[in-house]
């Protein structure tokens, strides 16, 4: 958990790359009046643009607000991640969120937000 929380403070400078930045456009383009498939091409579905449209309403659309929100999804999908692996022990548990941490901030800036990663807490929400 120690180890989490440097990887954690040590991102907290990473940038907004790789696809979330078309996802932010995207997002931008609807609040202005685009239609997704229409006027703005895009193979991917409609979830992640509510997540940005509501990212952008929210912190913004800077670094800052992305590394938030990032940081606060990692934290969410732990968090559910211990609750369904808590029948099994508070040790487990407590490894099973640290160690899905660990592994996606030592992935690096190219992991942060991530569509599949977004989609983590969902499926574990709903084993619950």
């Amino acid at each position: 958990a120690v180890f989490a929380i440097r990887l954690a403070w040590s991102s907290r400078t990473w940038p907004l790359i790789h696809d979330a930045p078309l996802m932010h456009y995207i997002a931008w383009r609807i609040q202005h009046g685009a239609v997704p498939y229409r006027d703005v091409f895009d193979m991917n579905a409609p979830g992640p643009y509510l997540i940005h449209l509501l990212l952008l309403g929210t912190l913004g659309g800077g670094d800052l607000a992305w590394r938030i929100f990032d940081l606060g999804w990692l934290a969410l999908t732990c968090w559910l991640l211990a609750l369904y692996a808590w029948p099994v022990g508070a040790g487990p548990a407590a490894v099973a969120a640290a160690l899905v941490a660990v592994y996606h901030l030592a992935g690096g800036v190219w992991l942060a937000g991530q569509r599949d990663f977004l989609l983590c807490a969902f499926l574990i929400g709903g084993a619950q």
